[in-house]
Parts: structure tokens; C-alpha cells; sequence
């Protein structure tokens, strides 16, 4: 090779070589360039104010229900003097016997809505009830619509209806227990309270 071309070549390797040297190689920690941020970047924040809650009202106070009133009719048959009535019906029948106020029963027995009365005879005794009247209102009086006369007798009300119950006695029952009742319904006819219907039905306390 010439000295004329070695001359130029020489010149531009150390130029290449200065180039390095002055531009450092990037190392494994070399330094990033720093982010920028910008408060015109970021949306606009809304703030909302929270709910106020309405109050509830207060509770309504508590309605009083008031009693059912009795009727008049209600009212004065079950002022009555059953004893002393009971009392004056037997002496005028030449008989006797108790009555007592407990023993009483009020039901409607006539579908009018007002209350009869019917009211047990005791004998005070073995023979026990012997009987019962029933009492309907008549204005201010008490009418008698009903005597039934039995010994060791017994007398409810079932579904409005009067029942009334007497012992029944088959051959070979001892005295103090009749195997059977002899069951009684009365209905009222518009006029007058009279038997619908009569049972025999097995004596529960045998």
C-alpha cells in the first residue's frame, strides 16, 4: 500500500476512536429521563354532598277498640231474680227446689240476637237437676217459654240449639250407672221451642 492511501485511513480511525471517548458506553444503571407531570392532565373532580335522610314520622298512638255494649234485652234478663221467680213458679205447682244464679245459662235460642235464660232446678239432692225453665223477654217481663221436668237431667247449648240430657238405662245397669243418654235437641219454631230431635249415644262417664 502506498504511503499516499495509509494516510487518510489513519486519520479516520483516530478521528472514530476520539468520538468514542468522548460519548461513555450506556451501563446496566444508566439513568432514565425523569416523567413529567401535569395538574392540567387530570379530569375535573366532582364532589357530590351526601343525602340528607328524611325523619320518619312518628307512630300513630294506639286506637282503644271499644266494648261491645249490651242490649237493653241482655241487660235485664240477666237482672232477673231467678231464685225468687223459680220460687213462685214451684209454690204455684206445689213443688220446691233451689236455683242458684251460677247455674244459669244465657244463649240466644231464638235467632233474634237477644239472650233467653235457661235455668237449672236443683233437688238438692241425690236425684240432683229435676228440671230447668227457659225465659225470653217480654219488654220489661220475663216470659216463660219452656218447663221440661226430669230426674238426674242435664241441659246445654250446642250450636244455638238446647240439649237436653236424661240417663237411659238397659237391663243390667247398676242405678249409679245408666249406660246410655237420652239426648233432647230443641229448635225454636217461631212460636214455641219444641223437640227436634232425640239420641241414644253411649254414656262417656261409664
Amino acid at each position: 500500500m502506498t504511503r499516499a492511501r495509509i494516510l487518510p485511513l489513519l486519520i479516520c480511525l483516530g478521528c472514530a476512536a476520539a468520538a468514542c471517548a468522548r460519548s461513555p458506553a450506556p451501563g446496566p444503571h444508566a439513568a432514565r429521563p425523569a416523567a413529567t407531570f401535569s395538574m392540567a392532565t387530570l379530569p375535573p373532580t366532582t364532589i357530590t354532598p351526601a343525602a340528607t335522610a328524611t325523619p320518619a314520622p312518628p307512630p300513630a298512638p294506639p286506637t282503644a277498640t271499644p266494648s261491645p255494649v249490651p242490649s237493653p234485652g241482655a241487660t235485664a234478663i240477666r237482672a232477673v231474680d231467678w231464685p225468687a221467680l223459680i220460687a213462685r213458679e214451684l209454690h204455684a205447682e206445689g213443688g220446691a227446689a233451689a236455683v242458684h244464679l251460677a247455674d244459669v245459662i244465657y244463649a240466644d235460642l231464638t235467632g233474634d240476637g237477644e239472650e233467653e235464660a235457661i235455668v237449672p232446678v236443683s233437688s238438692e239432692g241425690t236425684a240432683g237437676i229435676i228440671g230447668f225453665y227457659v225465659y225470653t223477654m217480654s219488654g220489661q217481663q220475663p216470659l216463660r217459654l219452656l218447663a221440661h221436668r226430669a230426674a238426674q237431667l242435664s241441659v246445654t247449648v250446642e250450636q244455638g240449639r238446647l240439649v237436653a240430657a236424661t240417663p237411659a238405662y238397659t237391663p243390667g245397669d247398676p242405678r249409679c250407672c245408666p249406660s246410655q243418654i237420652r239426648r233432647t235437641t230443641y229448635r225454636w219454631t217461631g212460636t214455641a221451642l219444641e223437640p227436634a230431635q232425640t239420641e241414644l249415644v253411649p254414656n262417656p262417664n261409664r
